[in-house]
């Protein structure tokens, strides 16, 4: 039976990993698409949180990011949602607990843990709670959700109205339509997105700069000397890993 559960919980996670990997390729592929996301600021108890969001076959993806907050002030809730979380760029300290959703607070206390650049972490139980600590910079991550717990989202829209710090405990969902709302957040899209690049310059024989482009996680770029010379410059927030191949095999670069 043992087996049995572990076998579920491996297949559980793989499933997610691929919907993860699924969500990033495909929010890297609409980075400049307005009409793909929907804006949401959520203000009404710390942290702040600057979100877009999409729906896509089964699940919806949300990009965060999520401002600097103590913990005293940070909140401590439960999804609505079953969720799958990966940090893009930066990271937080986060405080897990289990317990009654009808309650203000978890009844018990089971971690403290620090999620860097990489982390990818579920919640799957609707009595999980947790809360995130960003402290020295705003923190980028993906969080993509599936299956609803109608009851978890009527118990949670209580809990935010009483400790909203605003007048009624709203998150600002614009209209679809409000393309002015939409455009004021694509510098958020940008500072999500600038973790994934690198710029790439292109000269030809006579040293002049024929282009600028940039480049996102899972290009491919082709580059010979009978073509053009090349500069690459990280301007993301962290560092780039990238595979670079030469042919033919026993080729050795300067």
């Amino acid at each position: 039976m043992q087996v049995h559960n572990n076998k579920n919980k491996i297949d559980t996670m793989l499933d997610w990993k691929i919907k993860i990997k699924t969500a990033e390729k495909l929010a890297l592929d609409n980075i400049n698409n307005l009409d793909f996301w929907a804006a949401i600021e959520v203000v009404y108890s710390p942290p702040r949180v600057e979100r877009l969001t999409h729906r896509f076959e089964d699940f919806r993806i949300h990009l965060h990011k999520i401002h600097e907050t103590k913990e005293k002030d940070s909140f401590f809730h439960f999804h609505p949602w079953e969720s799958a979380f990966k940090i893009l760029s930066g990271g937080y300290e986060q405080v897990v607990g289990v317990g009654d959703t009808s309650k203000d607070f978890p009844e018990h206390i089971y971690g403290r843990f620090y999620m860097k650049s990489g982390s990818m972490y579920l919640m799957d139980n609707p009595q999980s709670w947790h809360r995130v600590m960003p402290s020295n910079k705003p923190s980028y991550s993906l969080m993509i959700t599936t299956k609803a717990w109608p009851k978890n989202k009527v118990k949670l829209k209580k809990l935010m109205n009483k400790v909203s710090k605003r007048e009624e405990a709203v998150i600002p969902i614009p209209n679809e339509r409000n393309y002015g709302f939409k455009k004021s957040c694509f510098r958020y899209r940008e500072n999500i997105f600038k973790i994934f690049r690198k710029k790439e310059t292109l000269y030809n024989k006579y040293n002049q700069v024929i282009k600028d482009q940039n480049h996102y996680k899972w290009d491919l770029l082709y580059s010979h000397d009978s073509i053009w010379f090349h500069t690459l410059e990280n301007t993301s927030v962290e560092d780039v890993i990238s595979l670079h191949i030469y042919a033919p095999g026993n080729y050795l670069p300067n």
